[in-house]
C-alpha cells in the first residue's frame, strides 16, 4: 500500500476528521492504556471519548516516524478505519443530540 492510497483512504472514509483537530500533544511513551487499546483488535472504540481517540491517532502517527510503515499497517489491519469511524459516529450523535 502506498502512502498517497493510506491518505486517500483516510480522506474518504471519514472527511469529518479533517474539520476538526486530532493531532494533540501529550506524552504517548507513558500511555500504556493507549497500547493495550490498539493492540486489541476487539477493542470498542466507542467506549472511550474523542480525546482518547485523538491519542490513539497521534500514537499511531508518532510511531511510524520512528518503525517505518507503522502508518500503513494501521490502514491494513482497519485500525485507522475503526478509530476514524468511531470519531465521525460520536460527531454525528453529538450533532443530532444538538
Amino acid at each position: 500500500m502506498t502512502h498517497d492510497y493510506g491518505v486517500n483512504l483516510y480522506k474518504q472514509n471519514v472527511p469529518a476528521t479533517f474539520e476538526n483537530p486530532i493531532i494533540i500533544n501529550f506524552n504517548g511513551s507513558a500511555w500504556d492504556e493507549g497500547r493495550k487499546m490498539a493492540s486489541n483488535p476487539n477493542f470498542d472504540f466507542n467506549t472511550i471519548d474523542i480525546p482518547a481517540k485523538c491519542k490513539l491517532i497521534t500514537a499511531i502517527v508518532r510511531s511510524d516516524r520512528f518503525c517505518d510503515g507503522a502508518l500503513i499497517e494501521a490502514f491494513e489491519s482497519g485500525l485507522m478505519l475503526r478509530i476514524l469511524t468511531s470519531i465521525k459516529a460520536q460527531l454525528e450523535s453529538e450533532s443530532i443530540d444538538s
